[in-house]
């Protein structure tokens, strides 16, 4: 019992000189990467700069995607539905069908336009009333305009909708006025998917930027790196501080990136301002979010570290092979 409890009180004391030691290393780990860094200054610079221009394009089609779902939002928030009747309808049974549309609580405001008040309407505005006059009987049918809120019009639901208001008996025709916004948010996924594969493409393109640089780094350390060795530290002992400058280079490309499109789209937002005046509309761009922003430092990070991962895996396997 005696030799049990002094083991556990063994352990304990172990324990937190364990973890005193693990911290040590990483600190020790990080210092070395800034000492890395002030030795390399200009390569690494030069690595941070391009990386934050290869991450700055995939994050501004980000951006610029989101603003364009919401201008996509707000000019298809109000679509409505226009149905031309049969021109046997009358008055009466156009008003009981827009009575009975009006018990559908996905349609809003229903609104009756008389073919009489119509053609008067046309006949005024076109300057046609003599011609208009002749006219045994009036060529237009009694019109229903529906509006309808957006979110009714969404995928499936959209698709079925329209096809019950289509199908009403007396409904000759059926114009809808989302088809066109439709074919925006189709625009907006595909910029989303481009972004997407852009950024698979530029990442691999930054996990490659940062394994040449901290390759460098490892060539002028060899030498180093290789008594080290001798002297029975392990491939992760070696391998550390090179991760923590590819992760510092990832993770200040992705700043130069942020500070890039946060800098671009406010330089364009006082022309956009003024170019909606002109049109008699207000629009805002929205900078980048905070969760865009949060994702990008993390793959920045992320990217940076697998680059530096690599390049010291293959010189170590290099150096393995040479001493073979």
């Amino acid at each position: 019992m005696t030799g049990t409890t002094q083991r556990r009180a063994a352990v304990r004391r172990t324990a937190p000189q364990a973890g005193g030691a693990w911290l040590r290393q990483h600190r020790s780990s990080i210092k070395d990467a800034q000492a890395n860094f002030r030795a390399n200054r200009g390569a690494v610079i030069l690595s941070v700069l391009v990386i934050g221009i290869t991450l700055a394009l995939p994050l501004g089609l980000q951006v610029l995607q989101t603003n364009f779902l919401v201008l996509v939002g707000s000019l298809g928030s109000h679509p409505h539905a226009t149905l031309f009747l049969d021109r046997d309808v009358s008055h009466e049974q156009a008003q009981a069908i827009a009575d009975s549309l009006a018990l559908d609580l996905r349609l809003g405001e229903i609104k009756l336009i008389d073919r009489d008040a119509a053609l008067a309407d046309f006949a005024g505005s076109s300057g046609l009333e003599n011609i208009l006059a002749t006219l045994a009987t009036n060529p237009l049918p009694h019109t229903l305009v529906i509006a309808i809120d957006g979110e009714h019009f969404i995928g499936q639901r959209g698709d079925r909708l329209e096809a019950e208001l289509r199908e009403i008996a007396g409904v000759s025709t059926a114009k809808f006025d989302i088809t066109w916004v439709r074919r925006l948010e189709a625009l907006a996924d595909l910029m989303s998917r481009l972004a997407v594969a852009i950024a698979a493409i530029l990442g691999t393109g930054v996990v490659l930027i940062t394994g040449n640089t901290i390759r460098v780094g490892v060539h002028s350390r060899r030498d180093e790196i290789e008594v080290t060795k001798l002297c029975g530290a392990t491939d992760a002992f070696v391998r550390r501080p090179f991760l923590y400058s590819g992760a510092l280079q990832g993770f200040g490309g992705a700043i130069i990136a942020i500070l890039f499109v946060a800098s671009a789209f406010t330089v364009l937002a006082g022309p956009l301002d003024r170019l909606a005046e002109l049109y008699g509309t207000t629009m805002q761009l929205t900078n980048i979010p905070g969760p865009s922003a949060v994702i990008v430092l993390v793959c920045g990070a992320i990217f940076g570290w697998l680059g530096a991962w690599i390049s010291v895996s293959v010189y170590l396997r290099e150096m393995e092979v040479r001493v073979g």
